[in-house]
């Protein structure tokens, strides 16, 4: 019962985000890697809960994913300038070729420093 648990957690507890021209990851437990291209992004929200301020990631087909940094200002500064950024050049029903929506493409942007980009808060 424990093993089963921990692999749950290892596979469902994000470990840390990415920012990259074109999308975003979310890395859980080796191995697997979430992407989140963002022709596919409808937009982010801030909510706050009662156990404090989340991003939630709104997707086109009204699919909804919630990212837990641990600075949530700073990501969310860096992920609404990929966007804007990607969005300027890629204008909305002019996506990427198809072949290139399926990897993250260009440099990391660095969305935290030091120990906060690592993961979640709350790890």
């Amino acid at each position: 019962m424990g093993l089963a648990f921990a692999a749950y957690t290892w596979l469902t507890t994000p470990k840390r985000y990415l920012i990259f021209e074109n999308a975003l990851v979310i890395e859980y437990g080796r191995p697997r890697v979430k992407v989140i291209d963002f022709s596919n992004i409808s937009h982010v929200e801030t909510l706050s809960l009662g156990i404090g301020e989340r991003l939630r990631v709104v997707l086109i087909k009204g699919r909804r994913t919630m990212v837990m940094p641990k600075n949530l200002e700073t990501f969310k500064e860096r992920l609404d300038e990929a966007l804007e950024r990607y969005q300027s050049q890629y204008p909305q029903g002019q996506g990427q070729d198809d072949a290139n929506q399926d990897s993250p493409r260009g440099q990391i942007i660095e969305a935290e420093r030091g120990p906060d980009y690592n993961g979640p808060s709350g790890n």
